[in-house]
Parts: structure tokens; sequence; C-alpha cells
């Protein structure tokens, strides 16, 4: 008789702690998913909201060059500086 009581008392515990196991630990948390993200996007946002004649204008010259500029740098590499840091002597 003990032992069924004992096995009885160890499912119901079993089962209690089942139940808690599909209970939701973070309700706190979860109320707030996705603000960081919502957060970040605000603020790496410029101008959201339409355009405006107080927005600064680049002219086609200066556009121009600046593409230019944009694509040679990727045809000719600025030179890497070489230096030794630490090693006196190393390379004679």
């Amino acid at each position: 008789m003990k032992f069924t009581h004992a096995i009885a008392g160890s499912l119901t515990v079993t089962a209690a702690l089942l139940m808690t196991a599909c209970a939701p630990v973070t309700p706190n948390l979860d109320a707030h998913f996705g603000e960081s993200v919502s957060v970040l996007r605000a603020q790496q946002t410029l101008n959201a909201g339409p355009p405006s004649s107080e927005q600064p204008k680049l002219d086609g010259v200066a556009s121009h060059e600046a593409m230019g500029r944009y694509e040679a740098s990727y045809r000719t590499p600025p030179a890497q500086p070489s230096f030794t840091i630490g090693i006196s002597g190393a390379a004679r």
C-alpha cells in the first residue's frame, strides 16, 4: 500500500515539474521582443520623412568626381605602410 502511494506521489511531482516546463518563463522579455532592432533601425535612419528642399544637394560635377575617386580606389589601392614593432635589427 505504501509503495503505491509513493509511486502516485512521485508521478504527481513529476507531472507538476513537467507542466511547469511548458509555462513561459520570460514574459517580460517576450513583451519587449524586437525592441532593440526597432531602436537600432531608428538610430541608423537619416531623414526618415519625405524629401524636403532643405536637404543638402550634390551637383553633377561633384558627384561625378566622387564616383571617379571611388572607382579609382579599387583599381589602384593605396600603399600599405610597412613597419616593425618591437623587433630591433630583425630586417637588415
